[in-house]
C-alpha cells in the first residue's frame, strides 16, 4: 500500500469516529480529497460544508484569503498532522492563526540545495513576478513594502539558513587549505568556528584537544571536521618540531666550523713555546755546566 493511501485510510477512519453522522457522499469525496494531499509531510485545514470537503495546506504561501473563499455558515474545521495522523477539531479563529504561519524552511546540508528548493518555491507561488529569487534582500524588502507578514517570515528564515551554509562551505574550504604553520591554521578556522556558534570557553584548546571533548551543542561542520583539524594540527607541530631539529644541527654545524681552524694555530703556538723553552734550558745548562 502506498504511504498517501494508507495516511489518507487512516485519516478517514478518524474523521469517521470524530463525526459519525457524516453522510456517505461526504464520505466519499473526504477520502478522495485527502488522498491528494497526503503525499507530502504537512499540516492541512480540512474544511467541511455543504458544498463538500476542501483542504487548505498548512505553512505554504497560500493567502489567508482562501480561508474566507471556503467560508460558509456551516462550515466545521480541522487541523490534520499528516505526519502523525492526528486529527482535531477548531474554530475559524484557530484555522485563521494557523494559516498565518510561515511555511517551514527545510534544513539541507549544502547550499546548492537550498537554492535549488528556493528556485521551485518561487516558481510554485508565483513569486517571481514581485520578488528577485537571486537577491534576497531585495526580496525581504518587496515582501515588507507589501506588509505580508507570512512572506517576511518566509524569506527572513531562508536568509539566514543560507548564510549559516554560506559559513559553512567556507569552514570548509578553510579546513582544507594550505598554511604556513599552525598559528595561521588557527588564525582562520578559530573565528569561522564562532560564527557557526562554537562556545567560547573552548575556543582556546587544540584541536587534538578537542577531538576527545563531548560534541553536543556544536555546529555539524565543526563536529564532522574536528578529528581532521587534529590530525593536521599535529601534522604541523610535528613540521615544526622537526625544522626547529634541523635549525639547530646546522646552528651546531655552523658553530664548530667557525672554530676549528683556529686550533691548529693555538696548538703550534703552544708546542713552539714549549720547544723554545727547551731549547733555553738546553743552553743554560750547558753554559753553566761546560
Amino acid at each position: 500500500m502506498s504511504k498517501n493511501k494508507a495516511r489518507s485510510k487512516a485519516l478517514h477512519q478518524t474523521f469517521s469516529e470524530i463525526i459519525p453522522e457524516m453522510d456517505k457522499a461526504l464520505n466519499k469525496q473526504l477520502l478522495e480529497v485527502l488522498m491528494k494531499y497526503t503525499e507530502r509531510d504537512n499540516e492541512l485545514i480540512v474544511i467541511l460544508n455543504e458544498d463538500g470537503p476542501n483542504i487548505i495546506e498548512l505553512k505554504s504561501l497560500k493567502p489567508v484569503s482562501l480561508l474566507a473563499e471556503k467560508l460558509s455558515a456551516y462550515s466545521s474545521y480541522y487541523h490534520v498532522d499528516v505526519v502523525e495522523l492526528v486529527v482535531k477539531k477548531i474554530d475559524f479563529e484557530g484555522a485563521y492563526k494557523l494559516l498565518k504561519a510561515s511555511p517551514d524552511v527545510p534544513l539541507f546540508k549544502i547550499l546548492t540545495e537550498l537554492d535549488k528548493y528556493l528556485v521551485e518555491e518561487f516558481e510554485k507561488y508565483g513569486l517571481n513576478s514581485f520578488l528577485d529569487v537571486d537577491n534576497l534582500d531585495y526580496s525581504l524588502e518587496k515582501a515588507s513594502e507589501l506588509k505580508n507578514e507570512q512572506l517576511i517570515n518566509w524569506v527572513s528564515d531562508i536568509i539566514c539558513k543560507r548564510e549559516k551554509l554560506t559559513l559553512r562551505k567556507r569552514f570548509d574550504v578553510a579546513v582544507k587549505a594550505h598554511y604556513e604553520n599552525v598559528e595561521k591554521m588557527y588564525d582562520t578556522i578559530r573565528p569561522l568556528m564562532k560564527k557557526l556558534g562554537f562556545p567560547e570557553d573552548l575556543m582556546t584548546h587544540t584541536f587534538s584537544e578537542l577531538s576527545v571533548f563531548e560534541t553536543k551543542g556544536w555546529d555539524h561542520a565543526i563536529k564532522s571536521k574536528i578529528e581532521t583539524l587534529a590530525k593536521r594540527e599535529t601534522q604541523y607541530l610535528d613540521d615544526a618540531a622537526k625544522a626547529e631539529n634541523r635549525r639547530l644541527v646546522t646552528e651546531k654545524l655552523e658553530n664548530s666550523l667557525a672554530i676549528a681552524p683556529t686550533k691548529p694555530t693555538r696548538n703550534w703556538l703552544h708546542i713552539a713555546g714549549i720547544a723554545c723553552l727547551v731549547v733555553c734550558t738546553f743552553m743554560y745548562v750547558t753554559n753553566k755546566f761546560i
